[in-house]
């Protein structure tokens, strides 16, 4: 049995109707072009803030030894006003 040309033209119609992405597939395509990039970006900054509050712990310790204690050496004093800028640039 062979196919006219309007059912051949239905036909491929049909096919290509079938292969087109519908609105589920545009809805997926959006929601995980912006969740993605999101999410990363949410993960990324607690891990950050995590990071930043144990280097705050070892910043005061070593902040508070230097005030506390002076040393005359020009590297301690140097090193002691390089955590003092620490403190005050992470607001610890």
């Amino acid at each position: 049995m062979t196919e006219g040309p309007q059912e051949e033209e239905q036909r491929h119609r049909a096919e290509v109707a079938e292969a087109r992405p519908g609105w589920r597939w545009w809805a997926a395509m959006v929601l995980t072009s912006v969740l993605g990039p999101a999410v990363a970006i949410g993960v990324s900054s607690a891990s950050r803030r995590h990071s930043e509050q144990a280097l705050c712990e070892v910043i005061v310790l070593s902040d508070d030894a230097y005030q506390k204690n002076p040393r005359p050496s020009s590297t301690v004093q140097e090193l002691a006003a390089a955590m003092t800028r620490l403190r005050h640039k992470y607001r610890c």
